[in-house]
């Protein structure tokens, strides 16, 4: 059966226990009413799931990542949050969204460390929606550079080439390749980081 598309963050917990070809970072998701009738509570299942590491406090919008709009890079995500900083910057998020949604979710996680490569894999060209899969990356740690459209790099091929299992690519491919049978051949895209420790891609 395939899956449908969700909000991010249920989307990837939907896809946590299913994946081959990567891993899903820890996460804590709630939604926006959540926050607001359980504030204390959140905080403190944060601070227990995550301890004092630093995190990332993504959006995870009803308005991103479906089928007609992904709007990439619309809403706020901030990284290396402290535990100080993390009520702050939930609230910061949460107002990203504009107009008040109950079911609008946030979406923690811990800091990668390690990174090595980082970027956004399509599996189709996102202007023609040809069959080619596009890789827009960047070398080293710093996972802004290519979702924020400051830097990267750019490998195509066609869909259904040969890619040797020693290019560096060749991770990402089999990743886009296992999710496109998930969602039963569904254009798409995704946010991935390749650390050192273990050399497998973490889906964003």
């Amino acid at each position: 059966m395939f899956m449908n598309f969700k909000t991010k963050a249920r989307t990837l917990a939907s896809l946590e226990t299913k994946l081959l070809n990567a891993e899903i970072a820890r996460m804590v998701v709630f939604t926006t009413d959540q926050w607001r009738q359980e504030k204390i509570k959140i905080l403190d299942d944060i601070q227990s799931y995550f301890g004092n590491a630093p995190l990332i406090v993504r959006s995870s919008c009803s308005q991103e990542d479906t089928l007609a709009n992904s709007n990439a890079g619309r809403f706020d995500s901030i990284q290396s949050v402290t535990k100080a900083q993390i009520e702050f910057s939930i609230d910061q998020v949460i107002s990203s969204y504009g107009v008040y949604n109950a079911l609008d979710e946030v979406l923690v996680q811990p800091m990668l460390k390690n990174v090595v490569m980082s970027g956004v894999a399509f599996s189709h060209d996102p202007s023609t929606c040809s069959p080619y899969r596009m890789i827009n990356w960047c070398d080293g740690s710093d996972t802004t550079l290519v979702t924020g459209g400051k830097a990267g790099n750019l490998f195509q091929i066609a869909a259904h080439a040969s890619v040797p299992n020693s290019s560096k690519f060749s991770k990402i491919l089999k990743l886009l390749n296992e999710l496109l049978e998930f969602f039963g051949g569904v254009p798409l895209d995704c946010e991935f980081a390749i650390t050192k420790t273990n050399n497998k891609s973490t889906l964003w």
